[in-house]
């Protein structure tokens, strides 16, 4: 196994493509998200995890997709907020299903 902090990228897109084929198996071809609204801890705080976050934002998940939805047409657009946008949407949809 890898070391915790340093995940092959393979591997990644690997357990994506599983997840995603499951989801899709049991979703069919749209995957439902019944909440818009979240709250988001700031990423100073985020991973401080020894004090209690104090700066909370509120994300979308409209608007993330949206955002990610204007990546596909434009690919050269920058990545970095593209993953934190995809990660809003997957806990979205992990929430969802477990509900």
């Amino acid at each position: 196994m890898a070391e915790p902090n340093r995940i092959p990228v393979a591997s990644l897109q690997s357990v994506c493509r599983s997840l995603l084929e499951r989801l899709g198996q049991l979703q069919g071809e749209f995957v439902h998200i019944e909440k818009d609204y979240f709250w988001s801890i700031v990423r100073d705080e985020r991973y401080e995890v020894s004090i209690k976050p104090t700066t909370l934002t509120i994300g979308q998940i409209t608007e993330c997709w949206s955002n990610l939805e204007m990546m596909l047409e434009d690919p050269t657009r920058e990545i970095t907020f593209g993953l934190v946008w995809l990660a809003e949407i997957f806990r979205s949809i992990g929430d969802e299903i477990i509900s």
